[in-house]
């Protein structure tokens, strides 16, 4: 067993009263960056979360492609497409520029 002595209990003592005189500096602190934090979220964060977002969903895709996106809902997704694909993708591409859909 380990014996404690009175040096080491006042020494916790001594670093529970600094941590307690300092907990209101800390408070102080939190809420003056509290304003810069909510800033920098709504500036910064969410315009990238919502790009994010917003490139992965793309509905006109489905209407460009549909044969593209038919052909790959039957691939498994961990080798190459098939030919079938490709095929579907030429046939949507061909489409879609003589329909004048395609950028």
């Amino acid at each position: 067993m380990t014996d404690i002595k009175a040096v080491d209990i006042e020494r916790i003592r001594t670093f529970v009263a600094v941590r307690q005189a300092a907990r209101p500096a800390r408070r102080a602190a939190f809420a003056l960056a509290l304003p810069l934090v909510a800033f920098l979220v709504v500036a910064f964060v969410a315009p990238i979360l919502y790009l994010l977002v917003t490139a992965v969903d793309n509905p006109e895709t489905k209407a460009v492609l549909p044969q593209t996106i038919a052909a790959l809902d039957r691939w498994d997704g961990t080798a190459t497409p098939d030919e079938a694909v490709f095929a579907a993708l030429a046939a949507d591409l061909k489409q879609a520029n003589a329909d004048k859909t395609a950028a």
